[in-house]
């Protein structure tokens, strides 16, 4: 099923609107990042070739989030997270309408809807040094995580050994397949004592250890934070950093410069999709297994 990608920002921004809303009235402080910021900035909207939402929370904020899920499902939303139980297969939250589907990749097999992806914010270690092992460190729990739930041929279970450690690549694979409930509670917990592990609010520095653009950028002063300024997305007041312009900057360089022709495109991968019903996992994977077939 194609995506109309005009009417997949729609449904994006009716899902960022009622976020907004959520967080105005539970007072949980959000801020736009990554290309919702530059299009904020930019666009005042989407980029025209982007096809997402990412949101930060500080972690005190997103704990509180996580706290009032149940709220949602009255309301049409769900929010994803990771559990021993589930299949999800990221370490951060997802907030989806549930009378849409979507199947992002056939390996990793959850079922989400138009979705907005939200950050934790926590607070590092001023040591720089100390905050990049600790921002390795969680992106390797993260890798783990997903792979005690992604599909493989035995071809791409070979490649993997050999492109790292065979006997690291082995052991990771073992504990994910023949003990999947048990390897996710580990790599969970391990993930939960990082991220509690420096306070938000007194941390010089803050990171997003669930971030996928490497420690110099994902972590940033957190004076740049601040109380937040005000920016435009698509008709709606949204909330950026403060210094909106030096965390721009730090993140994409020129930031008003627009990338070559060649680079103007989408990112996620869409490998089902339905904009006006939510499905269960077993029917959309007949109907790729059918349509790949």
């Amino acid at each position: 099923m194609e995506r109309d990608l005009e009417l997949w920002k729609q449904k994006l921004t009716q899902t960022f609107a009622y976020f907004i809303d959520f967080c105005e009235r539970h007072q949980l402080r959000y801020y736009c990042c990554a290309g919702t910021a530059l299009g904020a900035v930019r666009h005042q909207g989407f980029i025209p070739w982007d096809d997402d939402i990412d949101v930060d929370m500080p972690r005190p904020d997103y704990d509180r989030l996580v706290e009032l899920q149940g709220e949602f499902a009255k309301d049409g939303y769900e929010l994803s997270l990771p559990t021993v139980e589930n299949d999800y297969p990221l370490s951060y939250a997802k907030l989806s309408d549930t009378h849409t589907t979507l199947l992002e990749r056939p390996d990793l097999r959850y079922i989400t809807g138009a979705f907005i992806d939200i950050f934790p914010l926590d607070g590092c270690n001023d040591d720089a040094e100390i905050a990049k092992k600790e921002y390795e460190q969680c992106w390797e729990w993260r890798q783990r995580l997903q792979l005690t739930v992604q599909t493989f041929s035995l071809k791409e279970i070979a490649l993997k050994a050999l492109r790292g450690h065979p006997v690291s690549a082995a052991k990771a694979f073992l504990y994910g397949k023949c003990f999947p409930r048990w390897h996710r509670r580990r790599l969970l917990n391990r993930l939960k004592r990082q991220d509690g592990k420096y306070d938000f609010d007194q941390s010089e520095f803050v990171v997003c250890n669930h971030g996928y653009r490497g420690i110099a950028r994902e972590r940033i002063p957190r004076q740049w934070i601040g109380k937040g300024a005000v920016g435009s997305f698509e008709g709606m007041k949204v909330v950026l950093f403060e210094d909106y312009e030096a965390w721009l900057t730090h993140f994409f360089g020129d930031y008003m410069q627009l990338p070559p022709e060649s680079e103007r495109t989408t990112h996620h991968w869409v490998s089902y999709i339905n904009m006006e019903k939510r499905e269960t996992l077993a029917e959309v994977l007949e109907k790729v297994g059918r349509r790949n077939g």
